[in-house]
Order: structure tokens, then sequence, then C-alpha cells
């Protein structure tokens, strides 16, 4: 995705949902989140999400300039096309094979979008290899990189979110890494899963929803059947995968509770598990603002050159 070149061991990750966005700044020297904030949306009924974003920031921009202006920005991901194409390990021309195929999902040419893909990490090449490419258009990821700009802010690189979860659990849950985990983010009116091995992508899945208008058990087992469904989708052979919920739906005892109930095992995913954070919060607290902070933190490390997907 986009990028600028910058050499920075302290970096911020920003998180913009409907209701509100989250900040927060991570330092690779200390190892831990030095600054954090999360910022409520005024009351909008209907107005248009780039608009409430860049007049939220701009209403905010005296406590951001407090954050170190290096960021990461994290866009909608259920926008993007995200793809793992396979190719061949002798494949010379991997850019327009990649472009190719990422042609083929979107329906036709990539000129309006950026896209940008990622060789293993391992780099082992097998007879055949895949790399996780993704585009997004090129008009809406401009158009992030201004909002930041328009607060004084500098965009390190802006990913998608989906990928800041994937950070964020593969920092603090090294050790269960080796297996597969999906990663459930919901929010009032979107949920996304993303699952996730050995700190790589693996698949992807977003619906809309209206939480709010069913009880808690109602939507826990909307959520339940959504689950089902991916993974069933997902062809996964390992067995059914540990699941991690967040995202500020969670934020509530009552909603996490009839998940837990109906998803046994579940978890709730702590961005602060491994990852130290150095903001004086109550701890009892913790688990509530942390659903809103995830995605934040992944991108975050990200940026400071820690564990990334």
């Amino acid at each position: 995705m986009y990028t600028m070149k910058t050499d920075t061991t302290s970096c911020c990750g920003l998180d913009l949902q409907k209701d509100y966005f989250s900040i927060i700044q991570y330092s690779a020297a200390e190892r831990a989140v030095t600054l954090l904030s999360i910022k409520p949306f005024s009351d909008r009924e209907d107005a248009h999400v780039w608009k409430t974003w860049r007049e939220e920031l701009k209403k905010n921009r005296g406590s951001l300039r407090f954050f170190n202006p290096a960021v990461v920005c994290g866009m909608p991901s259920e926008h993007a096309v995200v793809k793992l194409v396979p190719l061949d390990a002798d494949e010379e021309h991997a850019v327009e094979a990649v472009e190719w195929e990422l042609g083929q999902q979107i329906g036709g040419p990539l000129d309006e979008y950026v896209f940008d893909f990622q060789e293993p990490e391992d780099g082992q090449r097998s007879a055949q290899r895949k790399v996780l490419a993704v585009a997004y258009r090129r008009e809406l990821v401009n158009r992030m990189a201004d909002l930041v700009r328009n607060v004084k802010m500098q965009p390190m690189v802006v990913d998608l979110d989906i990928f800041g979860l994937v950070n964020v659990f593969s920092a603090n849950y090294r050790e269960r890494t080796d297996t597969a985990s999906l990663l459930v983010h919901s929010e009032s009116e979107m949920t996304k899963l993303v699952m996730t091995r050995n700190g790589g992508f693996m698949n992807f899945h977003s619906f809309e929803h209206k939480s709010g208008s069913v009880d808690p058990a109602g939507y826990a087992s909307l959520l339940s059947s959504e689950i089902d469904r991916f993974l069933a989708m997902a062809k996964e052979n390992g067995g059914r995968p540990d699941i991690f919920i967040t995202g500020s739906y969670f934020q509530q005892d009552i909603s996490r509770e009839a998940f837990f109930e109906k998803v046994p095992g579940a978890e709730l995913l702590d961005p602060f598990r491994a990852i130290k954070c150095q903001v004086k919060i109550d701890e009892h607290q913790i688990p509530k603002f942390s659903t809103q902070l995830a995605v934040a933190v992944g991108l975050a490390l990200r940026g400071a050159g820690s564990t990334a997907s």
C-alpha cells in the first residue's frame, strides 16, 4: 500500500471507525505503548463517513500534536481486494502475474487501484508459492493520506485494518501462532473475520449488521452462524481454530458473556498481553478499552518495525 520512506523506532497507529477513532503511540526502543487516545464521534445522523473523519480529526488536532507525527493509517478492509496468488517458484515476472490476477478479481484494469504484494517471509520456494496481494482504490488511499496530513501528521504507511489485527495477535500470542486462529472484530454495524497462522494472513470475511437492533444472545447466535459458514468455506484442515474477539461491540460484559456462552472456548484478544502499556489506565478498565485499541496497536507495531503480518 502507500508508503513514506522514513526511519523511526516510534510510530503511531490510527484506527478510524464509524463511531470513534483510536490512536496509539508505540516505541520500539521501550517496547511499549507510550501514548493512547480514544475519541468518540459527535452524533451525526446519515453523515458521510469521510466527512466525519475529517471533521473529527480536525476537532482533535490539539490533542494529536502530542503524538509522534509518523502514523500508520488503517483502511477499511471490506473495500479491499485481498488475494493469495499462486506463483511458480521460478516466476520471473511476479508483478505482472499479480497484476493480472488482481485484475481478474476486480473485473477490469488496475489503473484506478493501488496494489502491492508480499512474498513469503521465510524465503522458501516450493514448486508453487503464494504471495499475498492487496488492491485498494487509489482515490481512497490518497484521501486517507490527505486526512492525516491535514492534522499535521505524516502517513508512514496506509495499510488494512485486518493486518493490524494479525500484527497485534502475533505480537501478543507468539506461542499460539503455529496453529490457525480466527480473529473476530465486531463494531456496531460491521464485523470482520480474519484467519491467521504463523503471523500471516490466510482468509478474510466481513459482513454488515445492526447489532444494536437485536439482544446480545441473538447477535451471538448470528455471529456464531457467520463464523461456522466462514470456516466451512475456508476449508481449514487443522481442526477448529482458536477464536479471539475484539472491537467496540465487545466492550460491554453482557455482549462478551453472551458470545462466550454461545461459542465456548473463545477469548478476548488482549493487545497488552505481551506488549507493555506505559499509559496509566485502571487495570479493571483495560478489558473494556482494549477492544477499541487492538487495531491501532497492531498498525503502530508495523510502523515501529515490530512483528507484522
